[in-house]
């Protein structure tokens, strides 16, 4: 009878091995069941990583201080610069005559003008009025110094109508509007406060050598001639 129950136990005794490799096999299920678990979770990982330097890197960099334009926004290169007895007149006045726009102006204590800029067109000019006090007791105006010897040029697309315009508002008429030998139709004015102004629409594209041979031309023509001295004959044979 030990004999036979010692046979059971030993027929009996493989199966333990049989159990340790089921639950190896369970096991190996349980770990491929959870690699790809596992995997999806280090991609998940890889991403944030990944979205996390998307972040950082999205973030604004501190701003550095906008560097000044050399040339300032509305300027040009040159800009003419007029001193003006009553600016604070001459700035309406512009206004009427050739459309200026105000573009800011700075006052002193007694009421002048120390400082003002008009655009017209797409030009920046700046006036001031006339300070002799601080010019060594000398007025600078045009009108103080009954001429001057600049001209400002303005092209526009109508010379005949900002012309006229210009003269109603009160300018005088210096140059009537006529077509110039350069390709222009050309007209000349004085303000009222001493400036001249030229108001021309280009016309007529011209080399330099063509522009030479039409002044010539209009040059040699009676309406061209200098006028004679004050007190002198234009006629060369009254001459003793």
């Amino acid at each position: 009878m030990a004999k036979k129950k010692n046979a059971k136990k030993a027929a009996a005794a493989p199966a333990k091995p049989a159990k340790n490799g089921k639950a190896a096999a369970a096991a190996a299920k349980s770990n491929a069941k959870a690699a790809p678990k596992s995997a999806k979770a280090g991609k998940a990982a890889g991403k944030a990583a990944k979205a996390g330097k998307a972040a950082k890197a999205a973030k604004p960099a501190p701003k550095k201080s906008k560097k000044a334009d050399p040339i300032p926004k509305g300027f040009a290169t040159v800009s003419a610069h007029l001193v003006v007895a009553g600016a604070a007149q001459a700035l309406e006045f512009y206004g009427k005559a050739f459309g200026a726009k105000s573009k800011g102006k700075m006052m002193t204590p007694d009421g002048r003008i120390a400082h003002a800029e008009i655009q017209i067109g797409d030009s920046r000019i700046m006036l001031c009025d006339d300070f002799p006090e601080w010019n060594g007791g000398v007025a600078r105006a045009a009108s103080a110094l009954s001429a001057t010897p600049v001209t400002l040029h303005l092209y526009v697309k109508n010379c005949d109508k900002v012309f006229e315009q210009a003269v109603a508002a009160g300018c005088q008429v210096v140059m009537p509007p006529m077509d110039a030998f350069w390709g222009d139709r050309y007209g000349k004015l004085k303000d009222p406060f001493g400036h001249e102004w030229s108001v021309a629409t280009h016309t007529k594209d011209m080399t330099m050598k063509q522009i030479e041979k039409a002044m010539a031309a209009a040059m040699s023509a009676p309406e061209c001639q200098p006028a004679p001295a004050d007190g002198a004959s234009g006629d060369a044979s009254s001459a003793s």
